[in-house]
Order: structure tokens, then C-alpha cells, then sequence
């Protein structure tokens, strides 16, 4: 779940006080086009802009609310306040998980990564990677789901899957698309 730092809770707390309309709520955002690539964003809202499938955490000087949507994508986030004199706002970072510590063959590795990393943020889309071929380094994947046929697939396949294999495994090689896409029958961008 998000973690807010003291830091952060007490320029919240400072910044609504300043505030002339009274407002003690402020909205935590997570805009995804891709589930590897997510703006997150803070801002002050009113009692109208509350939505009935808003969660809520109250804290002792403030309320924050997030979509239940957007809830998901905010896991092992963590919010902070920065102050360095020229630079200074609020920043988001995420909890990077361990796979390093992973042991097992190279096969086994991948796998790993990407029924823990990759595809419970790829499912929050509709999609799904599955690996059908490793010839020595080289991976083969296919994208099913909503990914099958979809027009940002490649931005899918680019950003999230190469990139977070690349990075949990560093000794892999090229990560190759197996994809029949013209068969996909249901993709989540038309």
C-alpha cells in the first residue's frame, strides 16, 4: 500500500491549512497508459469531487482519498516532500522488490519475474505474458489477454516486459514478440 513520510503528511497538513476554502482532503492520483509507466500526482479536493468507491485513510490533520481503481497501482509507492533549496516538492518512489536473491536456472528466473512482476501489472489491463520458448538467453513471449491485438502492445512489450526482465535478470538477452496480434480478439485500445 502507499506510505506516506512524516515529511510528506506534515507539508499536507501545511499546505491545506494555508488554504482559504477550508479544505482538510487532498487525492492521491496514479494515471497509467501502460502498467509499467504510472504518473502519480497529489492534489487538494473538495467534498463533491469524493466518489462513493473512493478508498479512504484518514490521518490525524487530513483525509486522503484514492480510486479504487487506481487503488492497485499505488502498492509499494511511497510519497515524500523534498526541500533541497532549489528543487522542492512532493516525489513519488517505489519499493523496489527483491529478485536478486532468486535462485534457480535461468528458465526458472524468468518465470519468476514474470508471474510476480510482470503480469500482476500487466492483469490490471486485462493482459497476460506467457513465455513459450528460451533458447540460451533469448526469451520468447506472448502477449494474451488484451495485449493480443492491442495497438500499444509494443509500447507493453518495450516498457515493461523487456524493460523489468532486463532489469531483474541482467545476463538475458534479446526478449522476442511471438504474438499472433491480427488474432486478437478483444484488445483494451482499439
Amino acid at each position: 500500500m502507499l506510505t506516506i513520510t512524516a515529511t510528506a503528511r506534515e507539508m499536507i497538513h501545511t499546505i491545506l491549512t494555508e488554504m482559504t476554502d477550508g479544505l482538510t482532503s487532498v487525492r492521491v492520483t496514479a494515471d497509467s497508459d501502460s502498467p509499467f509507466h504510472i504518473e502519480y500526482g497529489i492534489e487538494p479536493i473538495f467534498q463533491e469531487d469524493i466518489s462513493r468507491d473512493d478508498r479512504r485513510i484518514d490521518f490525524d490533520t487530513f483525509t486522503l482519498f484514492i480510486s479504487s481503481k487506481e487503488y492497485p497501482l499505488l502498492e509499494n509507492v511511497i510519497l515524500d516532500y523534498k526541500d533541497s533549496g532549489e528543487e522542492s516538492g512532493f516525489y513519488f518512489s517505489s519499493v523496489k522488490k527483491e529478485t536478486d536473491k532468486f535462485q534457480g536456472t535461468f528458465a526458472q528466473k524468468v518465470l519468476h519475474v514474470v508471474n510476480t512482476q510482470i503480469n500482476p501489472a500487466i492483469a490490471q489491463h486485462g493482459g497476460i505474458i506467457s513465455i513459450v520458448d528460451i533458447r540460451g538467453y533469448d526469451v520468447y513471449v506472448e502477449m494474451g489477454g488484451n495485449c493480443q491485438g492491442c495497438s500499444l502492445s509494443f509500447i507493453t512489450l518495450k516498457n515493461g516486459v523487456i524493460n523489468g526482465l532486463k532489469e531483474a535478470i541482467p545476463e538475458i538477452g534479446e526478449v522476442i514478440d511471438a504474438t499472433d496480434h491480427e488474432a486478437g480478439a478483444t484488445p483494451f485500445y482499439s
